[in-house]
This record gives structure tokens, sequence and C-alpha cells, in this order.
């Protein structure tokens, strides 16, 4: 098994890969159904998937599935990082592909996963990507979704666009040609009216490769946000 997982992490470790890593994570879940090792990496493939996928549908569907796997598996492992991790992941994404209410549901959930993967894997990248990311949405939502979130919550979460970029800069620190982080940085920056900053963030995620279609849509994004500053 060792051997597999370790081919199958070599197989995740590049993103062009995404249907290899996905057919042998599948592979592997029908033959160890039980084992958390493979379906967390098969949850990470799903996601993997989603995010190279162009068609609409078929996003939704590589998410949803291993979203709900992720869901599922949490109960009976609650401590498990990486789980909570590509639970967080997949739940994350898949609010883009559903309705106002059940996005509030489902930001409900993924933070939870988050916070709890967080206390499990302080020094993962990602995570602090997602946190930033969750900040930097609750600073956007509009008057609907605030209603919604405060609806749900107990006490409804409150962050600040001063605060997700706050995280975005140390994770720059780490990983400063990360193309995602790059782009956030530079809506935290056209947020605040710092044209200057926001446009230097922009050009450099602009110069990062686009490997998958998610790259793509985030140099779309960025072209965007550029042409918006002048």
């Amino acid at each position: 098994m060792v051997q597999h997982l370790q081919k199958l992490d070599e197989l995740l470790s590049d993103k062009r890969n995404y249907l290899a890593s996905y057919d042998e994570a599948k592979k592997l879940l029908a033959e160890n159904e039980n084992d958390v090792e493979v379906a967390w990496r098969w949850i990470q493939a799903c996601h993997q998937k989603a995010l190279a996928l162009t068609v609409f549908a078929d996003k939704k569907v590589a998410l949803i599935e291993g979203r709900e796997l992720a869901q599922r598996l949490v109960v009976n492992f609650p401590e498990h990082g990486q789980l909570l991790k590509w639970a967080a992941m997949t739940t994350g994404k898949s609010v883009e592909f559903v309705g106002l209410t059940d996005k509030v549901r489902q930001g409900k959930i993924f933070k939870e996963y988050l916070d709890r993967a967080s206390k499990l894997l302080p020094d993962d990248h990602r995570l602090l990507h997602l946190r930033a990311r969750y900040k930097f949405s609750m600073s956007q939502m509009s008057w609907i979704e605030r209603k919604a979130v405060n609806a749900l919550f107990t006490d409804p979460p409150n962050s600040t666009i001063e605060d997700a970029l706050a995280d975005f800069l140390e994770l720059h620190e780490k990983e400063p040609l990360w193309l995602d982080n790059l782009l956030y940085l530079g809506k935290c920056y056209s947020v605040i009216k710092d044209k200057a900053k926001a446009a230097e963030f922009l050009e450099k995620c602009l110069t990062q490769p686009a490997i998958d279609d998610e790259d793509e849509h985030h140099h779309k994004e960025a072209r965007e946000c550029l042409s918006k500053l002048k």
C-alpha cells in the first residue's frame, strides 16, 4: 500500500496529471474503501479534477462527489488533518455551484472544517490561503448575503478587507510566486484603492503560468481587475 500511495502522491503533485490522479485514486479507493489515507487523496483528486475541467456541470460533479465522501468520513475521523483539509477545500469550492441558502449552509460547514484542520496543520500554506479567502469573501458580502449569514450563525463571522490582506501578505512571504495568492493580493489592494500595489500584484499574477482551467480563470480575472484600475 505504501508504494501505491507514493505513486498517487507523485501524480497529485502535478496538476497536469489530474485525470491519471483521479483514476488511480478511484481504483485504490474501490479496493480499500475503508482506508482514510486513500480516501483523502481521492478527495484531493476530485478537487484537482474540478479545477482542471472546463464544463460547469462536470466541475460541479467532481467537487460534489469529493465533498460528499469527505463530509461522511470526518464523522469517523474527526482528528485527521489531511481529511479535514480536503473536506474544507471541496466544501469551500462547492459553494460556487449552489444557490444562496446552500451557499451559506455549506459556508458554515467549511469554516468548521477550516478551523479544525488549521489547528492540526498550523503550518499548511493552503489552509492559510483558504483562511484569507474566507475573510475576503466575508468582507465583500452583499447585504442579502450578510442577512442570510446572520440568520444561520449564532455568532456571525465578521472580517475586514484588512484582515484578509494581512493573511495574504503572510502567505506571500512564504510563497511569493503563488498565482492564486498574487491575484487576491491585487484584489485586496483594489478594494482599499491602492492602485499601484494592486497593479503590481495583478501583473505578477499574469507572469505565472496557467496550468489548469482555474489558473486561466484567475488570469482572466487579473486582466479584468487591471483594466478597471486605468
